[in-house]
């Protein structure tokens, strides 16, 4: 009876032997069976992946298209190569190169090259020509000779103070630009959407009507002398230095610019006649002259930084809500002989 249940597990042990060795065999022979494609003295053959290092070694080249764009990263005589990035179809050297978005499409070594921008404006045109950013009048500049300009001024084409330039189209692939200065050409819409390394902006155009610079979350300093009728600065919080001569705001809101140290509002015809600059707790130089204000807040808590303050010529401002009054009567006296400092003034 012994001897039959030894046989019996001996039976066993031998069967489930033979079942692992026949599992490890199956997962070598599949190992062996992988197959991997490579370009082989310019034929596309397949071999075994143990082989491959030998094929590899001997200069044949493994073709893996991991996009399914047709080409392969490496060149060789099979197939289309030099894919830069094989994990983006629509990246390869099959296709044209975009503009703009700062990406070697074309996988060429260059960016954005060939890229044309347009300019309709004959007169910006020719002084793009004059700056040698163009050669030939054609609505065309190619953007690589402007998208690394980080200063650029424009300003009056003749000795009269008036230019021809009416149409800035363009500028936009200025990409780098971070000072601009535009002075005394007849533009009346201004988008600096796309320019949004811009940190300075100074701009005399009496026939200014549009300005664009909500993207601008960069922009330091603006000065503008114009006729705008509005000027949203709300989403330029880095805002430090602001002068506003000759404009015609129907309101101006600084609420958002916390990090304002310096306002100069001067020779304004604007309509607005409140200013609350309490939010404004950095400000340290403040002029306002001639305006049509009747409400300036002052209030912001900090006016002991306050070293130049003025605010003449402003016929309808009688009270300006301050921290201190006293403190402000005595160290803020260019003012107008009817307006007074009040830490209360009813607003």
């Amino acid at each position: 009876m012994k001897k039959i249940i030894y046989l019996l597990f001996l039976t066993l042990f031998v069967f489930t032997s033979c079942n692992q060795e026949d599992e490890t065999i199956d997962v070598t022979i599949k190992s062996k069976q992988d197959k991997v494609t490579i370009c082989h003295k310019g034929k596309i053959i397949t071999v075994n992946g143990n082989a491959l290092n030998a094929h590899l070694k001997h200069g044949d080249i493994q073709l893996i298209d991991a996009d399914g764009d047709g080409w392969v990263e490496f060149e060789n005589d099979c197939v289309p190569g030099g894919d830069c990035n094989d994990l983006d179809p629509l990246i390869n050297p099959g296709v044209e190169e975009i503009c703009g978005n700062n990406i070697d499409d074309d996988c060429d070594g260059d960016i954005d090259e060939d890229c044309r921008t347009y300019v309709p404006d004959d007169s910006f045109e020719k002084y793009l020509i004059s700056l040698g950013y163009d050669d030939v009048l054609d609505d065309y500049v190619l953007t690589t000779n402007i998208n690394s300009v980080t200063e650029f001024n424009i300003p009056s084409v003749d000795s009269y103070g008036h230019g021809n330039i009416s149409d800035l189209t363009g500028i936009e692939d200025f990409i780098a630009l971070e000072k601009c200065q535009i002075l005394y050409n007849n533009i009346s819409s201004l988008d600096f959407s796309m320019n949004t390394n811009l940190r300075e902006l100074f701009l005399n155009l009496g026939g200014l009507t549009e300005l664009n610079l909500t993207n601008n979350v960069n922009l330091e300093v603006l000065e503008v002398s114009t006729n705008l009728t509005n000027l949203d600065l709300t989403k330029n919080t880095a805002l430090i230095q602001l002068a506003s001569f000759d404009g015609q705001f129907t309101n101006l809101d600084l609420s958002n610019n916390t990090l304002l140290k310096y306002l100069t509002i001067s020779r304004s015809y604007n309509l607005f006649t409140n200013l609350d600059l309490s939010n404004n707790t950095l400000l340290k130089e403040l002029s306002i002259n001639r305006s049509q204000l009747i409400n300036l807040n002052i209030k912001n808590g900090n006016n002991g930084i306050i070293t130049n303050f003025g605010s003449r010529n402003n016929p309808n401002l009688t009270c300006i809500q301050v921290d201190d009054a006293s403190y402000s009567t005595a160290n803020w006296t260019n003012t107008d002989p009817w307006a007074s400092f009040s830490e209360d003034c009813g607003y």
